[in-house]
């Protein structure tokens, strides 16, 4: 048996010594140990071990007892309370008890007692008390906090290392999406740029009709679709501007701009369902299909019956000309065009002559 003491307290314990032990409360074997072992000596109880140490430590009482093969297992509790250990040099005896009628257990027990040698038992019932100790997760810190730092130290590396990679792989794939985006941008740019470039292109800047460059695409197209046979009527009319030399000689080139301008405007107010082209300084082609087509000749004649009152009042004067596709002769929109700008030609010099 074991006495609990305080640090600073110097004395032993023997039978003659009269302290106050503390015991636990219904232990009955440390109450008959006591009586036998420390007759001067007065007992006073506690619900548990931890109490009586508490009563050790703040001077209620002396000391308490306890098995040496529980030392181990209170040792938290005696640098906690800074408590030591002192030998009594006394054993105390136990006994096992068993029901009357467990014959079996009883024989087994008493050849146990019998065999098993004093150090073996002594071992046996410090490795017990040991093993059904609880140990909690504040003893395991303080008897393995190196180990536990360790790892601690180790998985915060390991979440570094983790955020790191995790930032390293946003970045990249933020990188390659700026990429992208500025990519999608060049291409929307360059796009547009194409389709301005286009549509300056296809676009007469001084009237804002077609250009020439958009009628030779727009003829190409007029003759795959005669080539393919997805076209069945279709007319090519020609305009020229009357007088344009004599406007520019005579008072300027900003008034044969306004003149070109004038004779655009003249033949889309007419020809407002087709597509109008200037292919050059005073010359223009419409290529008429649909509700201008249909209603060919009727617009022809408004036109020209305009033109006619125009040449009365000296205003601008158009002359035109109109040539319909032949699917049985005509291979091409260039033979059409030849047509209608003959028939202009004509027209032209008739009206020179009046």
């Amino acid at each position: 048996m074991q006495a609990i003491m305080r640090d600073s307290d110097n004395r032993g314990i023997n039978d003659k010594s009269a302290l106050t032990i503390a015991v636990n409360s219904g232990n009955a074997n440390i109450e008959t140990f006591v009586k036998d072992n420390y007759p001067a000596s007065n007992m006073t109880f506690y619900s548990e071990i931890d109490t009586c140490f508490d009563a050790i430590a703040s001077g209620k009482a002396d000391c308490t007892l306890i098995s040496s093969y529980r030392i181990n297992s209170v040792g938290e509790l005696l640098d906690k309370y800074k408590l030591y250990s002192v030998p009594t040099g006394e054993s105390m005896a136990l006994s096992f008890a068993v029901n009357q009628e467990a014959r079996e257990l009883y024989f087994i027990l008493n050849k146990t007692t019998g065999l098993v040698k004093r150090g073996d038992m002594d071992a046996s019932l410090a490795y017990y008390a040991q093993a059904n100790q609880k140990i909690t997760f504040t003893q395991y810190l303080r008897k393995n906090w190196l180990s536990v730092i360790g790892v601690i130290t180790a998985i915060f590396f390991v979440i570094i290392f983790l955020l790191l990679q995790k930032m390293k792989s946003d970045r990249k794939v933020m990188e390659q999406q700026r990429q992208i985006e500025e990519a999608l941008r060049r291409e929307l740019y360059q796009k547009e740029q194409l389709q301005s470039a286009m549509k300056m292109v296809n676009t007469d800047p001084l009237t804002g009709v077609k250009s020439k460059h958009a009628y030779l695409d727009a003829e190409e197209h007029m003759n795959r679709r005669i080539e393919d046979g997805s076209v069945s009527e279709f007319g090519v009319a020609v305009f020229d501007l009357n007088g344009l030399k004599e406007i520019n000689d005579s008072r300027g080139h900003e008034a044969g701009d306004i003149a070109i301008k004038e004779a655009c405007n003249l033949i889309c107010t007419f020809f407002k369902h087709s597509p109008v082209y200037r292919i050059g300084g005073d010359e223009f082609v419409a290529i008429l299909e649909g509700a201008d087509y249909v209603n060919r000749e009727e617009l022809l004649d408004r036109f020209e019956k305009q033109m006619a009152e125009n040449a009365k009042q000296g205003k601008t004067v158009v002359a035109f000309g109109c040539s319909l596709y032949n699917p049985l002769q005509d291979k091409s929109v260039s033979a059409i065009f030849e047509r209608a700008d003959e028939i202009m030609y004509h027209r032209k010099t008739m009206m020179k002559n009046i």
